[in-house]
């Protein structure tokens, strides 16, 4: 998770004194890293005056690591502060070093578990630029362009690092550009007028449209062309709501690299971002949050990184062919035995000197008296490890608080000891309370109240008084530290109100129940982002704990997305030993591929296993050799899932109608259809009769199939029936518009890309004529789309629609091209086959069993189209011809 600059980690968050007792626990003398990072920042500083983009090597990175619990991540947070000149103490690191443009941000990847968000990370770079300038021309437009297309519709991330939002020098640039580019206004298309108004919503695709073509000749942008052209016309095509392509990051970060190198040396900012728990992306098994960070960081040469973890960096390693840039040459600082900083520095506990100045200043400080053999006590029992001393102070302040003195035996023994004799010192709901955060990675009070069985009280008095962390997450705030999880896990049933293995799985389970009453209030309220969040949890709770929880499999493909779940979810399937759990990794990970062929790949892999989620991967083979127009490879697809599953058959049967209906097999699929119970019969003459212009039973039968399905039907396919159901409602004009934009936002928010595309062409039907907003709306949905995939039949109809409506058969000719270059165009490309033949054009129809002469389906679809170009006349639907 990400955390805003200068956040510090405190032990007690209930006690704002408490930050500055645990700083003094863990940094009473720290100078070697106090000079490192000031050597560091003088050696960036003059480095990154340079040529950035000729700089072959990375010299921007300095590395802190060792043990856990010796104080890395407060130390990472007070030299933030110190080099802000805002660290109250600095004590012997002095005054910090002057640094002209210094401006510091944070990359927190504590509850990384292994992901990254990447557009998390792009967000809060753009937050600690926005610090030092107003706007940086070619990173801001290609940011703009990337949650243009994650986030379609929704205005851009606000930022906290300045008070000039990003969306309003986006458009002051394309209103600057205009001006400057009105001999082209041939190319832009775009009158003015359209870039004068509020900010949101058209506004800003307008000004991207502008860009788009400024980012060739525009002086703003000289500097970064041509890569920047290239780099907008990929961000406003590829990136989805469901397929965020976070490998694109790095090249939009590199915008950045090259809008500072445009910067007279002396006036560029000094960047620095620290990364705190680097261990947490170093895991096993392929390491996908790494090779971001890996890509972000080679992309960003003006920027110096301070990430302190456990483990040394070893990108510095030839051997790491796993990461997009590896090896001596690429990162010389990382190398061992380097004497110059920026380099990697092994950081242990405290000296005896600097152990006993610190327990004596934080004794002060909690106004308690230590004799000084206590003091020489906690000296040799906590070697000076900084957690182990912040568990013997809490413990000291817990005795002080009782009222007797503190003795030599109260603070001997190891870490496990000291934290033993914590839990033996607490209350029996409060213990409880313990044993249930430390069970949790991260938690919130209700989630750890529940994994205990205590009050939610017990876990806010726990929390005021023991070592609890805060996150940077705003749905789970809280962590307890690695160390001292492990330490109340090896006490175990020794200490007082201990858990025994059992009861650490009991746990577990009540964690994974309390999860799942949160998807089912989240499924109930229509919360996607709550649903995505409890699995996310839930699944997070399963790896880590190694067991499995049967309503996942039936929660898991209920949800359109799990974009929003990246940095809870673990990153690799193989770090977990249980089968399930794996699966649905591979799952979630082949469902956000799209329609390629690794995720068939994938997804036929789970189905083999024969786990909880074969059944689902199954089905989604089939739909995914659907998607890329194999209906003919789909359909014995299909034919195998109704042998291994026969009590699924009725599923089964629909889904083979609807793929022989896709296939143009109108007869055969209408054979079959007979054959079946008169619901599924109706609903399956229904789908034929859609694919050839007859909506009436569809429309006039959805609302109550929905009501029908509220506890059954998955979010998914609810969300495609009312995306088609206003579709369908917009083409035979018993819609208004202003519905249908209603509708559209929810998608959008959503994330559902067919529903968006759906919904868009419904929009696209109340301006036939208006070439300038069909244009806009078709651009809009071939951003719901990879560059690979082929034009989608709703931006055909729209575009033929509108070629018929202006009477412009040439403007129809690149449509024609697209199709024919279609693999076998399915029975969704009947209605701009009917219009590419309108406007004179020769179409090259496939096989079709038609069940009623092919004019008659013609003059349906035309009844349809001139009732939108000409609002009043016929839209004659005729019979309907499968029959009802």
């Amino acid at each position: 998770m990400l955390a805003d600059a200068g956040t510090m980690y405190a032990i007690n968050f209930f006690d704002e004194f408490f930050d500055e007792r645990q700083a003094v626990t863990a940094f009473a003398d720290r100078v070697p890293q106090s000079e490192a990072i000031a050597a560091s920042l003088a050696f960036h500083a003059e480095r990154a005056g340079g040529d950035l983009p000729r700089l072959r090597d990375r010299r921007n990175v300095l590395v802190f690591y060792g043990m856990g619990g010796i104080g890395k991540t407060t130390l990472s947070a007070r030299l933030e502060s110190w080099i802000n000149g805002t660290l109250r103490d600095p004590g012997d690191w002095g005054p910090p070093p002057v640094m002209d443009n210094l401006v510091t941000g944070r990359w927190e990847l504590n509850n990384s578990h292994g992901n990254l968000s990447a557009q998390r990370l792009l967000i809060a770079l753009r937050d600690t630029m926005g610090k030092s300038r107003r706007s940086w021309p070619a990173f801001d437009t290609a940011f703009a362009a990337y949650f243009s297309s994650i986030r379609p519709g929704e205005p851009l991330p606000e930022m906290a690092g300045s008070r000039n939002p990003v969306e309003a020098g986006i458009v002051g640039l394309a209103q600057d550009a205009f001006q400057d580019l009105k001999d082209f206004g041939a190319d832009l298309d775009l009158d003015y007028t359209n870039l004068v108004g509020g900010l949101g919503g058209g506004l800003l695709k307008s000004a991207m449209k502008v860009l788009k073509v400024a980012a060739r000749r525009h002086q703003a942008f000289q500097h970064a062309s041509p890569q920047l052209a290239a780099l907008l016309e990929v961000c406003s095509r590829e990136p989805s709501p469901e397929n965020e392509m976070p490998h694109l990051v790095p090249n939009i970060m590199s915008m950045l690299t090259l809008d500072m190198n445009a910067i007279p040396s002396a006036a560029r900012p000094v960047p620095v971002i620290f990364v705190d728990h680097f261990e947490k992306i170093q895991t096993p098994g392929r390491r996908l949050g790494e090779e971001l960070l890996n890509a972000c960081i080679q992309a960003l040469p003006g920027v110096l990184f301070v990430v302190s973890g456990r483990n040394r960096m070893d990108w510095d390693s030839p051997g790491r062919h796993d990461l997009p840039r590896a090896g001596k040459a690429a990162w010389p600082g990382l190398v061992p035995g380097v004497e110059q900083d920026p380099r990697q520095h092994l950081i242990g506990s405290l000296s005896d000197d600097d152990t006993r100045s610190a327990v004596l200043q934080r004794a002060a400080m909690e106004e308690i008296d230590l004799a000084p053999e206590v003091v020489e006590a906690v000296v040799a029992a906590t070697k000076g490890w900084p957690i182990h001393m912040d568990a013997a102070a809490t413990y000291i302040r817990n005795v002080a608080a009782e009222g007797r003195p503190v003795r030599v035996e109260d603070v001997q023994g190891d870490l496990a000891i000291v934290v033993e004799r914590l839990v033996d010192d607490l209350p029996a709901d409060e213990t409880k309370a313990l044993q249930a955060c430390c069970l949790l990675p991260f938690f919130d009070v209700a989630l750890a109240a529940a994994v205990g069985n205590v009050d939610e009280g017990a876990v806010v008095r726990f929390t005021a008084r023991a070592l609890i962390l805060k996150t940077a997450g705003e749905t789970y705030p809280f962590r307890v530290h690695d160390s001292v999880r492990d330490a109340v896990k090896v006490a175990g049933p020794n200490a007082s109100g201990g858990w025994a293995q059992g009861d650490w799985m009991a746990a577990a389970r009540r964690g994974t129940a309390h999860a799942q009453q949160r998807f089912e209030a989240a499924k109930a309220a229509g919360d996607d982002r709550g649903m995505v969040g409890a699995i996310g949890l839930a699944v997070r709770i399963c790896h880590d704990y190694e067991i499995w929880e049967d309503w996942l499999a039936k929660a898991v493909p209920h949800v359109p997305s799990f974009a929003m779940a990246a940095d809870v979810m673990p990153a690799n399937a193989e770090t977990c030993a249980v089968a399930n759990v794996q699966d649905v990794l591979r799952y979630i990970d082949a469902k956000s591929l799209g329609a390629e062929d690794r995720a068939v790949e994938i997804l036929r892999e789970v189905a083999g296993h024969g786990g909880a989620m074969a059944w689902s991967a199954g089905l989604w083979v089939a739909y995914k050799l659907r998607a890329q127009g194999k209906f003919l490879e789909a359909l014995p697809e299909f034919a195998a899932l109704r042998v291994k599953h026969p009590e699924r058959a009725a599923l089964l049967d629909s889904q083979t109608v609807s793929t022989l209906v896709m296939a143009r097999k109108f007869r055969t699929a209408h054979e079959l259809i007979l054959t079946r119970e008169p619901a599924a019969m109706a609903r399956g003459l229904s789908y034929i009769n859609q694919q050839l212009g007859d909506f009436s039973e569809f429309i006039a039968s959805t609302p109550a199939r929905i009501a029908a399905g509220a506890g059954t039907m998955t979010r998914l396919f609810t969300l495609e029936l009312e995306s088609r159901m206003i579709r369908a409602r917009s083409l035979t004009r018993d819609v208004a518009e202003p519905e249908v934009k209603a509708m559209l936002h929810r998608m959008e928010q959503v994330g559902y890309r067919t529903g968006h595309r759906n919904l868009l062409n419904a929009l696209g039907y109340f301006h036939a004529a208006d070439t300038e907003t069909v244009h806009k709306i078709v651009e809009q949905m071939r951003g719901l789309r990879s560059s690979e995939e082929p034009m989608t039949v709703g931006e055909a109809e729209l575009l033929l629609l509108n070629a018929l409506a202006t009477d412009d058969a040439e403007a129809a000719a690149s449509v024609s091209l697209e199709y024919a270059g279609q693999h076998r165009p399915g029975a969704g490309w009947i209605r701009a086959e009917v219009l590419m033949e309108a406007l004179g054009m020769d179409v090259r129809t496939p096989d079709t069993e038609w069940l009623e002469p092919y004019e008659a389906v013609r003059d349906r679809w035309l009844g349809h189209y001139n009732g939108l170009i000409t609002p009043g006349s016929e839209a004659g639907a005729g019979h309907s011809p499968a029959g009802h």
